[in-house]
């Protein structure tokens, strides 16, 4: 299995995962909330893990089924436990596991 590619390709998810950041991050600031700095705080610990993750690998190559698998996998578990962030930092929940269960919950719709 060639990880070098699943870790940079890991990386460009959590990149695209705090660009997203940015339009929660926008509707709190023109709102006047308070968990605009909440979403600022994630999407800087997020972009920045993506960035090591992306420097630290490489995205070229072939992708096969295990890594294919893993980059899945690997995209789940680091999407949770990043989209916990703005939860926890804000303060709305009150422990990082109830902000991991509730991100869960909202990105695989099970809450729905």
């Amino acid at each position: 299995m060639r990880s070098q590619i699943v870790v940079g390709l890991l990386g460009k998810m959590l990149i695209a995962f705090a660009l997203f950041m940015v339009v929660p991050l926008c509707y709190a600031v023109f709102q006047r909330e308070a968990a605009g700095l909440a979403f600022l705080n994630s999407m800087v610990a997020t972009g920045l893990f993506g960035l090591a993750l992306f420097y630290g690998g490489q995205t070229a190559g072939h992708v096969g089924t295990r890594e294919g698998f893993l980059i899945v996998a690997g995209t789940w578990v680091f999407t949770s436990a990043f989209g916990a962030l703005p939860y926890y930092f804000s303060g709305w929940v009150p422990t990082y596991l109830d902000a991991v269960f509730e991100t869960v919950s909202g990105l695989t719709t099970t809450g729905a």
